[in-house]
């Protein structure tokens, strides 16, 4: 009998993602194994929304350099531990941290001796060697918790980066409309219909596809979208028109039933897509008659980056069944079942765009804001916000600025913005006196919620006015 070595490929630290650690379980793995090396303490700092990191940091023995690659190996020597253990099998630090990450970093510190080592999934995929990074001072000292380390004689500290699994790859709704790209199937014969005031991710699938369909640009005249200059846009070919009920570029609030009505007269064959991200949860939604309705779960709605809402009607009328062929499991009703690998059984409808792991992070967040938003109640924001509103447009109008689009009663946005050749002297000086407003390209955004107060707007005019 003869062997051979032989080695594993790559793809298996990606499989080793999919033990079926909770969030949970994998922090407290980590524990364990700060409990094991001595630690008296063990903090733990987290920020899955800007930075998108969580670090574990303890006071226990450390480990050094010999014996911190040995914890980093797949399966490496686990030593003399109690049969209580947690982590006595080798894989669960590895294990835990990829699970919810897909970059693990490592810094150790034993007898003043730092030692700082990376496993990072991509890296290993695309050298195609098991190449474990070893770091030295300029990579890790920007780390969180890192000069609480330093501050230590001994010590572990475990960041985990790139958190696509605990924040989630479902949906986001940039991700959302190239899925909707799959689900329509269209050719270069059909045409659909954008506006120069929507979010790029709306136009994006269309203007990058293989075989791009004609794409048919609404142009806004004076800040606003008009439905008479709609109608010589949409024909018998038009598949579908994406819109958004508030535009994130000026705060135009769309006309929804004079539009509605136009699209369904001039091309009753088409998609109605309505993007609400701002909108959701500061306006009542008026959207009545979309076929996609699309929102993302942060904003408005107080909620966190990271996720989607989609909705789409099961009573539609003009009976296109709009299901994404995109790869993933989440959305398959036959994900488990004995003949996965012979078919796929699609779910119908919005659940077949959830290609991936949920995004739990953002979905929790998301319900807790809503139920929030409920009770206080949507009108009541609304009544409290649109006179604020007023008051900061006619605050610019008098230092001479003229809004991007214009409030018009009982159908504001929230939002207003006003173009500066100074944007960005005047961002800063607004930072300065912590007032937070968006500043891209020369211009500034401005939104009021139902938080705010006549206050804010007379601090921001008085900081403006000296900014100008």
């Amino acid at each position: 009998m003869e062997s051979e070595v032989i080695q594993p490929s790559v793809n298996l630290l990606e499989s080793m993602r999919s033990v079926g650690y909770s969030f949970e379980a994998a922090v407290a793995d980590l524990i364990d194994n700060s409990i094991t090396a001595g630690a008296r303490g063990v903090v733990i700092d987290a920020d899955v929304v800007e930075a998108k990191y969580v670090a574990v940091l303890d006071n226990g023995r450390g480990m050094s350099s010999e014996v911190a690659r040995e914890a980093l190996r797949l399966a490496g020597a686990t030593g003399d531990r109690d049969a209580s253990d947690l982590g006595r099998f080798g894989l669960g630090l590895k294990t835990a941290s990829l699970s919810q990450a897909r970059c693990l970093t490592v810094v150790t510190k034993r007898d003043d001796a730092v030692t700082a080592l990376r496993w990072d999934i991509d890296f290993v995929r695309d050298s195609g060697q098991w190449l474990l990074n070893v770091l030295d001072e300029t990579d890790v000292r920007d780390l969180p918790l890192r000069a609480e380390l330093d501050d230590q004689p001994s010590g572990t500290l475990v960041v985990w980066n790139d958190l696509d699994l605990l924040l989630g790859d479902t949906l986001t709704p940039g991700a959302f409309h190239h899925l909707l790209a799959t689900a329509l199937h269209l050719g270069a014969d059909d045409e659909v219909v954008i506006t120069d005031l929507d979010f790029p991710a709306g136009a994006t699938p269309w203007l990058n596809a293989a075989e791009p369909p004609q794409t048919r640009l609404w142009q806004a005249r004076d800040g606003a979208l008009d439905a008479n200059d709609l109608s010589a846009l949409l024909n018998e070919r038009t598949r579908l028109v994406q819109v958004s009920l508030v535009s994130f570029y000026n705060g135009h609030r769309l006309d929804w039933s004079p539009f509605i009505e136009t699209v369904r007269t001039h091309a009753p064959q088409a998609i109605v897509a309505v993007d609400v991200t701002q909108a959701f949860g500061r306006v009542e939604l008026d959207c009545t008659d979309f076929d996609i309705l699309i929102s993302s779960t942060h904003k408005w709605t107080l909620g966190v980056h990271g996720g989607c809402v989609v909705g789409i009607p099961e009573n539609r009328e003009n009976g296109r069944d709009l299901t994404t062929h995109a790869g993933g499991w989440y959305h398959l009703q036959n994900a488990f079942e004995a003949d996965r690998f012979e078919r796929t059984v699609r779910k119908p409808g919005a659940a077949s765009f959830s290609v991936g792991m949920p995004n739990y992070a953002a979905i929790y967040a998301l319900n807790a804001a809503l139920r929030y938003l409920e009770q206080i109640g949507v009108a009541n924001i609304t009544t409290h916000a649109d006179p604020l509103v007023s008051q900061l447009e006619t605050g610019l109008r008098e230092l001479n600025l003229t809004p991007m689009a214009a409030q018009r009663d009982g159908n504001a946005s929230g939002i207003l913005a006003i173009r500066h050749d100074r944007a960005d002297a005047i961002h800063a000086t607004l930072e300065a006196a912590e007032v937070h407003v968006m500043n891209h390209a020369g211009r500034l955004r401005m939104a009021l919620h139902g938080y705010n107060t006549a206050a804010d707007v007379e601090k921001f005019l008085s900081v403006l006015k000296g900014a100008l």
